[in-house]
């Protein structure tokens, strides 16, 4: 299995390399996206903070600046991290497991494919630690995706001239040296039993499908953290 290390490293220089194909191609967003988080947003206490974990280049930051929420952005790429920052929204470079706010302090984690990007056996520790920077009633949004893979899978070059629409991923490896990420895939019933525990109730799920399948979950923190 990956190092740890390894699969955070890797991926964010990835990232790093991406950040204007990636800016391209996700700045027109689904409908159903946009209602996921809007619905996100109508559930944070008003005036609220939100921690974006895993902002990328600060897309849905500013959306939440714009609707009035205190964001606090972060992300493992630093060429990510520039490009939020350049849109003015505060962001720190930081590691999504372990998120850099003190227990309660935040009343919203927004996290939209993300949490595909830590190795499978530290999810149930990095949800937890979510769960902790939430205040009593705080908001989780989170994206991710819907499978069994655990994995490199290469970076497909859209760079040049990129297509209408990304094809369904097969999911290779990525020889060593080449440009990859690491990606994990849940299937719903087992990720919903882990927000389950580490201290969610969950409000709602729905499963959407682009060039991957999604899952969409906005829980609420119970109980003492």
């Amino acid at each position: 299995m990956v190092a740890s290390a390894d699969a955070r490293a890797t991926t964010a220089r990835a990232y790093d390399d991406i950040v204007d194909d990636y800016v391209r191609r996700t700045t027109d967003l689904p409908d159903d996206f946009v209602r996921f988080r809007s619905r996100f947003v109508a559930r944070v206490r008003r005036g609220g903070r939100v921690a974006d974990i895993g902002c990328g280049p600060g897309r849905d930051a500013a959306v939440f600046a714009a609707a009035g929420l205190r964001v606090a952005a972060l992300d493992a790429s630093q060429g990510m991290a520039a490009r939020t920052h350049r849109a003015g929204t505060p962001v720190a470079l930081a590691d999504m497991r372990h998120p850099p706010f003190r227990d309660g302090a935040v009343d919203g984690i927004w996290s939209a494919a993300a949490l595909l990007h830590v190795p499978r056996a530290e999810v149930p520790a990095t949800v937890r630690g979510w769960r902790r920077c939430l205040a009593a009633d705080g908001v989780l949004g989170l994206s991710t995706a819907i499978g069994d893979h655990e994995g490199w899978e290469p970076v497909n070059d859209r760079r040049a001239t990129p297509p209408a629409q990304e094809p369904v991923h097969d999911r290779a490896e990525a020889p060593p040296g080449a440009l990859r990420r690491w990606f994990v895939y849940h299937r719903p019933d087992a990720l919903l039993a882990l927000l389950d525990e580490a201290g969610f109730e969950v409000i709602s799920s729905a499963e959407r499908a682009t060039h991957r399948r999604w899952l969409q979950v906005i829980a609420r923190a119970r109980g003492p953290r």
